[in-house]
């Protein structure tokens, strides 16, 4: 078992986001409260959309030193795109439902939902809209680890699923799955030699 990282710092794939792009709206204003090195501003600058990226410390020129836990209540956004600090997920989940108008996504551990303790976190407090599964793991390594080129981005161990919040949709969640273009080319070659 290893240490968690500084901060809980962990890097989150390009692919990881884009596959929520390709399935998921977000109109207008986004932010990112947890950019880190910018990979989700960046990867919204990819596709032309507005993302801006703060960080308690921030590890890009484009993100700025901002608390998001310290917001003032009256600050609101149109939408909240973020990979949490793990051991602090829930309280940043409840402080981005609070300052968005449309939708909050959390990139988060497969087992973030699975706790007696958030039963009512999830049914009372933060119902969530959308699941978003991957169905290839991706490599999440520690920032620092990443920066300092002690360790490089390959197969990933854990679990990690896309969870959305939406003001604007009522309803119990959706389960959804995201599959990379050539995992799903090799299942479909798989399918056709059966």
């Amino acid at each position: 078992m290893h240490e968690r990282a500084a901060r809980d710092w962990y890097v989150e794939p390009d692919w990881a986001i884009d596959l929520l792009l390709d399935h998921e709206r977000f109109d207008g204003v986004n932010v990112d409260p947890c950019a880190g090195q910018a990979t989700i501003p960046l990867a919204f600058c990819r596709r032309g959309a507005i993302c801006l990226g703060s960080d308690l410390l921030p590890q890009h020129p484009m993100v700025g030193a901002v608390d998001f836990m310290a917001w003032p209540v009256n600050r609101f956004v149109d939408n909240i795109i973020f990979n949490p600090p793990y051991d602090r997920a829930e309280e940043f989940i409840l402080q981005a439902c609070r300052h968005t108008r449309g939708k909050v996504a959390a990139l988060v551990q497969e087992k973030f939902p699975y706790s007696e303790g958030r039963h009512l976190f999830f049914e009372q407090r933060a119902r969530p809209a959308k699941i978003y599964f991957f169905s290839s793991r991706p490599s999440m390594p520690p920032g620092e680890m990443l920066r300092d080129g002690s360790i490089t981005a390959s197969g990933g161990k854990v679990n990690y699923i896309w969870m959305i919040w939406d003001r604007n949709r009522i309803g119990p969640p959706t389960c959804h799955w995201l599959i990379k273009p050539a995992a799903l080319d090799r299942e479909i070659r798989r399918a056709a030699n059966r």
